[in-house]
């Protein structure tokens, strides 16, 4: 189970007499298991994103000329 500091983000898997290594800072929580390693996002989520902006940049211009 990996641990994270909530004041300074350190990530590590043991704590030194419940406190931050880094730190020395008490305030620590316990990471999730999908927490650790994000997806990042895909191609296609980017192109929808820009069509869409397009899409609303065509229409507030048609509207406003």
């Amino acid at each position: 189970m990996e641990h994270q500091c909530r004041d300074c983000s350190y990530k590590g898997k043991r704590l030194s007499q419940g406190a931050c290594p880094a730190c020395g800072s008490a305030n620590i929580g316990r990471l999730k298991q999908g927490e650790e390693n994000p997806k990042p996002h895909s191609k296609l989520s980017a192109m929808v994103m820009l069509a869409l902006w397009v899409l609303f940049a065509y229409l507030l211009f048609d509207k406003l000329l």
